[in-house]
């Protein structure tokens, strides 16, 4: 782990090869860039991703809440650091220019996925 609590496992952009990413996957190298803008911005403020992201969900508004999962109590307690990070106007900035909402490049969960995740557009079509 690093000091701000990110592991050192965690591939980036920077790691992945053309050999291991075919062209096709484009999609993932494009996401992975807007991955490692996010973790230096949370490295600048000594926090992990997950607290930056969290944090900037927080600073949207009162009537926003982030919802977050934590499969570990690990994982649970990096979470609630986030409730801690205080996010100035000018963080909120850097933060939208490093990592732009309409950057995000491809589907969350291909049409399969979708099939078993959405049961009200499942039965629909049904």
């Amino acid at each position: 782990m690093h000091e701000t609590g990110q592991s050192s496992t965690c591939p980036n952009s920077s790691q992945i090869s053309e050999k291991r990413v075919p062209q096709s996957d484009s999609l993932l190298v494009q996401n992975l860039t807007l991955a490692d803008a996010l973790a230096r911005a949370a490295a600048e403020r000594a926090v992990t991703p997950a607290q930056l992201a969290i944090a900037w969900v927080l600073a949207r508004g009162t009537d926003i809440i982030p919802l977050v999962g934590a499969r570990t109590r690990e994982r649970l307690a990096e979470s609630l650091g986030a409730l801690s990070v205080r996010l100035t106007p000018e963080d909120l900035a850097r933060i939208e220019a490093a990592v732009p909402a309409n950057a995000v490049a491809g589907e969350r969960y291909s049409a399969a996925q979708m099939l078993h995740l959405d049961s009200e557009r499942h039965a629909a079509t049904s």
